[in-house]
């Protein structure tokens, strides 16, 4: 049986940002340092390659990257 919690974003995981209606990609490779907890509540990320803290909250895709 496969474990359903290996698909969860957990805070330390990688992921990659995409806004699709847009056609625009936000990050490649971020951390996430937070998460939402509630209604209104965003994303907190760390771009690996830029160093840059983004918060993220409006409608977008967080795909988690594998190592």
């Amino acid at each position: 049986m496969i474990d359903p919690t290996l698909d969860r974003i957990n805070i330390g995981d990688f992921v990659r940002v995409d806004f699709h209606n847009a056609n625009y990609t936000l990050t490649t490779r971020s951390e996430v340092l937070g998460m939402p907890q509630g209604p209104g509540d965003g994303w907190l990320l760390k771009d690996v390659t830029t160093g840059l803290l983004r918060s993220v909250s409006e409608g977008c895709t967080i795909t988690k990257l594998t190592a």
